[in-house]
């Protein structure tokens, strides 16, 4: 009986301790400090709405431009990955109401910064941060 009573308690023990780490709160993420209008012109990553961002739109020219949008911040930019350093390809997102934020194509990956997600938007290359776009995605 005793052998039974240390099973159970050690049984115990194992379920309270797996319940208590099941139910301590994980460590906050970082909350997005900005909301629609309010992104515009901002760095996706500094203001936190990055981790929640999804891909909606993308299409590859020597480096893979993606349109990136995030629900939470009700912004989208343009991510630029790339394997090389180009001189003259440029990420851009772009609103239809005229608005654009460009980065150069440069190893690694860059972003543009944000604009707000009431307008529509899309993501394009170009040959500098604000010229006309040569390759785009739809509009979204």
């Amino acid at each position: 009986m005793s052998r039974l009573k240390t099973r159970v308690g050690t049984l115990l023990a194992c379920v309270l301790v797996g319940v208590a780490a099941v139910t301590v709160p994980a460590s906050p993420a970082m909350a997005a400090s900005c909301y629609a209008s309010g992104c515009t012109g901002k760095d996706p990553q500094v203001q936190g709405c990055s981790p929640d961002a999804s891909t909606w739109d993308e299409f590859t020219y020597g480096a893979r431009f993606e349109l990136r949008v995030s629900i939470t911040c009700w912004a989208a930019w343009t991510r630029v990955t790339s394997p090389v350093h180009y001189n003259t390809i440029f990420g851009q997102v772009r609103a239809n109401n005229g608005k654009v934020f460009g980065v150069q194509a440069t190893q690694g990956q860059h972003w543009t910064k944000m604009i707000n997600f009431d307008n529509l938007v899309r993501a394009c290359r170009s040959i500098w941060f604000d010229a006309d776009p040569i390759e785009c995605t739809g509009w979204h």
